[in-house]
């Protein structure tokens, strides 16, 4: 558990939940990146997740970056 605790290394994804808890998402190589649109459309509200340093929102359809 301690390892996902930190930053996911370079490539993974780790969605945001903003006004719960965040949700981390344990990348593992030999599965495909998780897509945020997917998540976004199950959840059935707009992702915030971080990429490479930055943050983008995934509506289930788009995925744009955040300027904050």
């Amino acid at each position: 558990f301690q390892k996902y605790a930190q930053d996911s290394a370079p490539g993974g994804l780790k969605a945001l939940d903003p006004g719960r808890r965040n949700l981390r998402v344990p990348v593992k190589q030999e599965v495909p990146p998780l897509d945020p649109n997917s998540v976004a459309k199950e959840l059935g509200r707009t992702v915030v997740f971080k990429h490479a340093g930055s943050k983008y929102e995934a509506d289930g359809e788009n995925i744009r970056k955040r300027e904050d």
